[in-house]
């Protein structure tokens, strides 16, 4: 599935060091389709987990109607029992804004955060997170 993903869905030189990233972590009953991956950095996937706190920080940076989605399909079509991609979202938001990155609604990291201006969070030209400057984001 990651392979194919990776291939269909990516360019390769933007995405060179990424990662296809389960938003419902496919140990916790997400499923492997479209609507529950997205591209992260290799190093902050892994970083991140399958946690509850990573499934919410992904929700997060996907975007409120992707989680949603990607909760709601997980229920239907996997074996997810976990909170609502609503909830999830909320929770990522709420522990991003703490440390100053703000997201907008349709995903992705708004460069007005905090963060970005002081230059403790680094955004690539395509606006996903420069993985080197975003550790202490994820801890």
């Amino acid at each position: 599935f990651r392979k194919r993903y990776r291939s269909a869905f990516t360019d390769k030189t933007l995405h060179k060091n990424s990662d296809v990233s389960h938003i419902i972590a496919s140990n916790k009953g997400g499923i492997n389709a479209t609507e529950n991956v997205f591209m992260f950095d290799k190093r902050l996937n892994r970083d991140v987990r399958d946690s509850q706190h990573g499934m919410a920080l992904n929700s997060a940076l996907v975007g409120k109607q992707r989680a949603c989605d990607a909760a709601r399909l997980s229920r239907k079509h996997g074996s997810y029992e976990g909170k609502t991609g609503s909830q999830n979202y909320s929770q990522g938001v709420r522990v991003l804004k703490k440390k100053g990155v703000m997201v907008r609604k349709g995903g992705g990291i708004d460069r007005r955060s905090a963060a970005v201006r002081s230059g403790d969070l680094m955004l690539n030209k395509d606006g996903s997170i420069r993985a080197n400057a975003a550790f202490k984001f994820w801890s």
